[in-house]
């Protein structure tokens, strides 16, 4: 592609009873009865989990506190998490890029106009690699947290060099969020590297914001 374009917090928990020398407190509560303290702490054998509620351990939505690889080293993301983000998503018409380069160029243009829709696939991960997988500009391996799915490789790269100039994108941040499975977000950030043939090189970057709407 040449120069033209591309949850609130949970409440306090229950204070700890006031009651005679001896006396234990434990609760019992329901699944997703009780909110999170502000320090993300839940009564033992529970957790906080992505809603700010406290779950028996190994049950409910992922933790609230859960690293980015959540779903590799931590508690494995439910399928019906998953599931939302799993399918062929459509950017809206509204969906931007914008591209600065070195050599003082400067765009802002639409992804997916009407009549010329762009679209993402986001497919199951590989075991043990990824939560999910993505396909657009570049295929790139995302993981989930509490607010998305985002990237975790180390600035992966894509080429095109089917034209002059080729080019080369590296991705330093792909996030999608969906609360509905429907609809959603995307933002993207790429450091893009022009070589023309005749040797001059230009540097860019370009800054994508796109909403989503599930096939």
């Amino acid at each position: 592609m040449s120069h033209s374009c591309l949850v609130p917090m949970g409440i306090a928990m229950m204070a700890f009873l006031t009651a005679a020398a001896g006396c234990k407190y434990d609760p019992q509560p329901g699944e997703g009865a009780l909110g999170c303290s502000i320090a993300g702490e839940c009564p033992e054998g529970y957790s906080c989990r992505v809603n700010g509620f406290c779950y028996s351990t190994g049950s409910g939505p992922m933790d609230a506190g859960a690293s980015a690889d959540a779903g590799l080293g931590g508690d494995a993301v439910p399928a019906a998490i998953l599931n939302r983000y799993i399918g062929e998503w459509t950017l809206g018409v509204t969906s931007m890029v914008e591209t600065n380069c070195d050599d003082g160029f400067s765009n802002t243009s639409l992804l997916s106009p009407a009549g010329s829709p762009s679209t993402m696939t986001i497919a199951p991960g590989t075991p043990g690699v990824s939560d999910l997988d993505s396909f657009w500009l570049c295929a790139l391996s995302l993981r989930m947290d509490a607010t998305g799915a985002h990237l975790f490789d180390a600035n992966p790269t894509c080429s095109d060099d089917s034209a002059d100039p080729a080019n080369t994108w590296t991705a330093t941040r792909f996030d999608v969020v969906t609360t509905n499975g429907l609809t959603g977000m995307h933002n993207a950030f790429y450091n893009r590297v022009d070589q023309y043939a005749a040797g001059k090189v230009v540097q860019c970057t370009q800054t994508v914001r796109a909403p989503l709407i599930k096939n």
